[in-house]
């Protein structure tokens, strides 16, 4: 990916209020702590540390393009979450999404699909596709549905992510905004 893509990423940020339940071992009620954290785009000074994310989490990084629009979760300035698309008018193709293994179970992928979903519908994204080896039980529970490959808008099967990148034994699934 060059300079170029990461300058054509759309100048979006949101910060996140999270608040978790720290158990004590005092037989007290659970303390909360207040988490900011961030989801804006790839810049260059976290463009490596979001492809190592996704590295660590075994998805693909050599097609990410400029047609891809990175965002990465930071915490405490450390990437923490990925998440992308890809769209042409009303089609998009959410890929990229993963979670540091040491953050996971903590609503992180909840709060990256919900961002990347508004942030498609603000695009004119209607109908948002998606392809997973792992992940399916997770995205249904988001509403998303198992849909047949071919199926699929062309602008999608025509992407690398859905031609060769993802097995095709990946499942398809596919929300309409």
């Amino acid at each position: 990916m060059t300079q170029d893509v990461v300058q054509r990423t759309a100048p979006v940020a949101m910060t996140v209020l999270i608040c978790v339940a720290k158990k004590t071992r005092a037989p007290v009620s659970p303390s909360f702590i207040h988490l900011f954290m961030n989801i804006v785009p790839i810049t260059q000074n976290n463009f490596s540390s979001a492809l190592n994310l996704l590295k660590k989490n075994q998805l693909p990084t050599e097609d990410v393009s400029d047609r891809t629009k990175l965002f990465v979760l930071e915490d405490d300035q450390k990437i923490t979450g990925t998440i992308a698309i890809e769209y042409s008018g009303t089609e998009g193709l959410l890929r990229s999404l993963s979670v540091d293994e040491s953050k996971r179970n903590n609503g992180y992928g909840k709060i990256l699909v919900s961002f990347i979903e508004k942030f498609a519908s603000e695009q004119g994204v209607k109908n948002l596709y998606l392809l997973t080896t792992t992940a399916e039980s997770f995205f249904a529970g988001k509403s998303y549905i198992k849909v047949e490959r071919n199926s699929v808008p062309d602008f999608i099967q025509k992407s690398s992510e859905f031609s060769s990148v993802c097995p095709s034994s990946a499942v398809v699934m596919k929300k309409t905004l």
